[in-house]
Protein backbone atom coordinates (compact mmCIF):
# COMPACT_ATOMS: atom_id res chain seq x y z
CA UNK A 1 0.00 0.00 0.00
CA UNK A 2 1.32 3.18 -0.88
CA UNK A 3 1.66 6.03 1.67
CA UNK A 4 -0.77 8.93 0.89
CA UNK A 5 1.92 11.61 2.05
CA UNK A 6 4.92 10.97 0.36
CA UNK A 7 3.99 7.86 -1.68
CA UNK A 8 6.71 5.35 -0.38
CA UNK A 9 5.51 2.05 -1.58
CA UNK A 10 6.08 -0.37 1.22
CA UNK A 11 4.08 0.81 4.46
CA UNK A 12 3.91 -1.29 7.35
CA UNK A 13 0.41 -2.88 9.06
CA UNK A 14 0.50 -1.31 12.89
CA UNK A 15 -3.15 -3.14 13.50
CA UNK A 16 -5.72 -4.95 12.17
CA UNK A 17 -9.38 -4.71 13.18
CA UNK A 18 -11.40 -8.37 11.92
CA UNK A 19 -15.07 -8.51 11.09
CA UNK A 20 -17.20 -8.33 8.13
CA UNK A 21 -15.20 -5.27 7.26
CA UNK A 22 -11.30 -5.43 7.69
CA UNK A 23 -9.67 -2.10 8.89
CA UNK A 24 -5.83 -1.50 9.18
CA UNK A 25 -3.96 1.23 10.64
CA UNK A 26 -0.50 1.93 8.87
CA UNK A 27 2.53 3.33 9.08
CA UNK A 28 5.11 4.91 6.38
CA UNK A 29 8.42 3.56 7.42
CA UNK A 30 9.59 7.16 5.66
CA UNK A 31 8.05 9.96 6.59
CA UNK A 32 6.25 8.48 9.81
CA UNK A 33 2.74 8.70 8.49
CA UNK A 34 0.24 6.72 10.27
CA UNK A 35 -3.12 5.98 8.07
CA UNK A 36 -6.11 3.72 8.45
CA UNK A 37 -7.28 1.66 5.10
CA UNK A 38 -10.66 -0.37 4.54
CA UNK A 39 -11.05 -3.63 3.54
CA UNK A 40 -14.27 -4.51 1.88
CA UNK A 41 -16.05 -7.75 0.80
CA UNK A 42 -16.73 -8.45 -2.75
CA UNK A 43 -20.75 -8.45 -3.28
CA UNK A 44 -21.51 -11.65 -5.44
CA UNK A 45 -22.30 -10.87 -9.12
CA UNK A 46 -25.71 -12.39 -8.72
CA UNK A 47 -26.56 -9.50 -6.02
CA UNK A 48 -25.40 -7.14 -8.37
CA UNK A 49 -27.83 -8.00 -11.60
CA UNK A 50 -30.96 -8.76 -8.24
CA UNK A 51 -30.56 -4.98 -7.26
CA UNK A 52 -29.89 -3.83 -10.61
CA UNK A 53 -33.27 -5.41 -11.89
CA UNK A 54 -34.77 -4.06 -8.88
CA UNK A 55 -33.87 -0.66 -9.61
CA UNK A 56 -35.21 -1.18 -13.06
CA UNK A 57 -38.62 -1.32 -11.97
CA UNK A 58 -38.91 -4.97 -13.36
CA UNK A 59 -42.49 -5.53 -12.11
CA UNK A 60 -42.80 -9.01 -12.63
CA UNK A 61 -39.58 -9.47 -10.37
CA UNK A 62 -41.05 -7.19 -7.50
CA UNK A 63 -44.02 -9.14 -7.43
CA UNK A 64 -42.09 -12.12 -7.59
CA UNK A 65 -40.81 -11.07 -4.09
CA UNK A 66 -43.88 -10.07 -2.78
CA UNK A 67 -43.72 -6.17 -3.11
CA UNK A 68 -45.96 -4.05 -4.93
CA UNK A 69 -45.01 -0.78 -6.77
CA UNK A 70 -46.31 1.69 -4.26
CA UNK A 71 -44.36 -0.04 -1.89
CA UNK A 72 -41.17 0.02 -4.03
CA UNK A 73 -41.71 4.09 -5.23
CA UNK A 74 -42.26 4.72 -1.25
CA UNK A 75 -39.04 3.25 -0.43
CA UNK A 76 -40.18 0.46 1.73
CA UNK A 77 -38.92 -2.29 -0.62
Amino acid sequence: MDCPKCAFEDTKVISTSSSTIKERTRKCPVCGYVFATVELPKVDTYLEDYARELLKGDKKLIEAIGGKQKDRERGIL
